[in-house]
């Protein structure tokens, strides 16, 4: 009897201690997934509805790095000993998307909050170092609920306006992607990390969602089969540079965070700023797309020292933001303008015109340096210009020298008769009387506008055989 007695209390409690044990892996299970639910709501931190490519992903166990490292898209044999540790729970984007191909020296790619945040760390580090084992410029920003990332080896001067303490929105540009510090190419290095951890919060961290996938899930290809992944975020600041024309300068712009609020923007002549203009105009066009009151248009005049005859590049930007306009910059070239197209030992053509002056025929005076050729009207047809210029195109000229030319080294320049500037591509230099050059190539770009891009080329050699061009 004593026997059973002691059979039975040794089972419940076993029973007990089972059921203690079964309680604290629920409440556990249960903390983690209340944590995990509580993370914010990530994106990737690059430019919407593109397919990014990835170059280095999560760190796995691995013969190399001391047991942990990011497996490295190049070469399985030369993994990223970054992405382990504290640093395990890391990502590395390339700028290269399936959309617009690889934009190494083509384009900026801008890196956007992933989720809204207070930066906490800025550091400036400029200049490529490889082995440095540093994020050259890099930023950290606290996402809340114990969560924060580190944004690496950002572009020099990008981060320059940021400042520690400040609260950035989801989607809101907080650098350009670079290769500062230890980087051996353009990439973002993306660090996430739980109450200051990284690998030591693998059961927070495993369970990561950043767009809809998580994180460890993100993996790799090779060189020659890129793995793309599509960004949903949504930049802050959106808006477009319409025209940059003689009479107006004009586009949109707005804070999706605060839509019915107008921003201002900064309109520029290269790097120097012209003014700023609230875009606060009516745009129904952009309604349907802003599903708000549309007050989001700007436009200004465009002021007379920027019709000069000369060439502006002109953006327009957020005031205070670091954020250009989509089809910014544009080119603006107002007032006495015009293009030597050739400059031969025989004849110089091309056109002129002034964009304040519509249908109206202008006098082009020739120079071979400093002496004065002649001086004739560009009143020849040439419908091509006045497409560019939106009326009657009788602004072409040609001029056939005289055997004086025939002969030495001359310097071709054509001026608007009474401006004091010289039309594109001038002067022009040729050599006349010597045998052609040893490549017997000739040709000229005549043309290249938002239409057309045209001109001719020839081998004197075979003048009859077309060729090839390289644009």
């Amino acid at each position: 009897m004593q026997r059973k007695c002691f059979q039975r209390k040794e089972l419940i409690k076993t029973f007990v201690c089972l059921f203690i044990v079964l309680v604290s892996v629920a409440i556990n299970n249960f903390q983690v997934s209340a944590q995990a639910t509580d993370q914010p709501d990530f994106k990737l931190p690059l430019p919407p509805d593109k397919d990014w490519a990835l170059s280095v992903e999560t760190g796995t166990p691995s013969s190399f790095c001391g047991g942990e490292a990011g497996k490295y898209y190049g070469n399985p044999n030369t993994p990223d000993c970054y992405h382990a540790g504290n640093g395990r729970y890391s990502l590395d984007l390339l700028d290269n998307n399936r959309q617009d191909g690889d934009l190494s020296g083509r384009a900026d790619v801008p890196i956007l909050a992933p989720a809204s945040g207070k930066v906490i760390k800025r550091v400036i580090d400029p200049g490529k170092r490889v082995g440095c084992a540093c994020y050259g410029n890099y930023l950290i920003i606290d996402h809340g609920n114990g969560y924060t990332a580190i944004y690496g080896h950002l572009k020099d001067n990008s981060i320059d306006n940021i400042q520690e303490q400040q609260t950035v929105a989801a989607g809101e540009k907080i650098g350009i992607m670079g290769t500062s510090g230890d980087s051996s190419g353009i990439h973002l290095h993306f660090e996430i990390r739980y109450r200051g951890s990284g690998a030591s919060q693998s059961a927070i961290l495993d369970n990561l969602i950043i767009d809809g996938r998580k994180m460890i899930d993100y993996k790799v290809g090779t060189p020659t089969a890129l793995l793309y992944y599509r960004s949903t975020n949504s930049q802050r600041y959106e808006g477009y540079l319409d025209n940059a024309k003689c009479d107006l300068i004009k586009g949109w712009a707005w804070d999706r965070t605060q839509s019915n609020i107008p921003v201002s923007v900064d309109i520029y002549d290269g790097d120097t700023k012209i003014t700023s203009v609230v875009a606060n105009e009516s745009r129904p066009d952009i309604t349907s797309y802003t599903r708000d009151n549309g007050l989001h248009g700007f436009s200004y005049p465009t002021p007379a020292s920027l019709k000069d005859g000369k060439r502006h590049n002109i953006w327009v930007k957020i005031s205070g933001p670091d954020h250009n306009l989509s089809f910014s910059p544009k080119t603006l070239h107002c007032g006495n303008v015009g293009n030597i197209e050739v400059a031969s030992c025989s004849e110089v053509r091309g056109w002129a015109a002034n964009t304040e002056q519509p249908n109206n025929i202008v006098n082009v005076s020739i120079y071979d340096g400093s002496t004065l050729i002649t001086t004739i009207p560009a009143n020849q047809p040439r419908p091509d210009v006045g497409a560019y210029l939106n009326d009657n195109g009788l602004h072409g000229f040609q001029y056939t020298f005289p055997s004086a030319l025939a002969t030495g080294a001359h310097s071709i320049s054509v001026k608007i008769s009474g401006a004091n500037t010289e039309i594109d591509n001038s002067p022009k230099s040729i050599t006349c009387g010597t045998p052609p050059p040893s490549t017997h190539y000739e040709g000229y770009l005549d043309q290249a506008d938002c239409n057309l891009i045209k001109g001719w080329a020839v081998n004197r050699n075979s003048v009859n055989t077309p060729i090839n061009v390289s644009i």
